[in-house]
């Protein structure tokens, strides 16, 4: 059976994608000087919904509840979700700069790269010291009847966030990795879909 875990690094995957189609509608847009504003709001939408609701809803309410109540509170939790705040400030300013960078206005198109570019590199470090260290550390410290209870507590906070729309998301990442020639990690996805159908 496939773990929480192993289906939240999966999900770092799939986000890293969408990072890379951010930066590539980042080039675009200080080429043109102007902001491809569907495919930054798909990206938003994305990074929103499923990075965000379904993705660190699952790690904030299951995952690091848990660790924090194993360890006592303290594990390298605290840190992590206060990055999960950070990343909401930095889509907040790309929603709000959205229009008029849309319509070509220097300090809009200035603002959206500020907060894209500071977005991908703040959520490349955050997954990989989850990946690298937090979510191992939370695996020895996690028990078989710990594995269950955490696989269905995802699932539990994956359909309240999600509304069963995980396979929605993947079509639209695979969507902007296609449009932005952006490899998508084919590898397991399937069963991200099959997992929470």
């Amino acid at each position: 059976m496939i773990t929480a875990i192993q289906i939240l690094v999966q999900e770092h995957r799939v986000i890293e994608s969408m990072l890379l189609c951010l930066e590539r509608l980042v080039d675009n847009m200080q080429r043109q000087k102007k902001l491809d504003s569907a495919y930054a709001l798909t990206i938003i939408t994305f990074l929103r919904e499923f990075a965000d609701a379904c993705h660190h809803g699952k790690e904030e309410d299951v995952l690091f509840k848990f660790s924090d109540a194993k360890t006592g509170g303290h594990g390298p939790v605290e840190v992590l979700i206060e990055e999960h705040s950070q990343g909401r400030g930095y889509v907040g300013e790309m929603i709000k700069s959205l229009n008029k960078a849309g319509e070509g206005d220097p300090h809009a198109i200035s603002v959206f790269s500020d907060n894209a570019l500071d977005l991908t590199d703040m959520l490349r470090r955050h997954i990989e010291r989850e990946d690298k260290v937090v979510f191992p550390m939370i695996e020895e410290l996690c028990q078989s009847e710990d594995a269950e209870k955490l696989w269905k507590d995802c699932v539990a906070v994956e359909k309240d966030a999600g509304g069963n729309r995980h396979k929605e998301f993947i079509t639209s990442a695979k969507s902007c990795c296609n449009y932005f020639n952006v490899p998508f990690p084919e590898k397991s996805i399937s069963e991200l879909v099959i997992q929470f159908a």
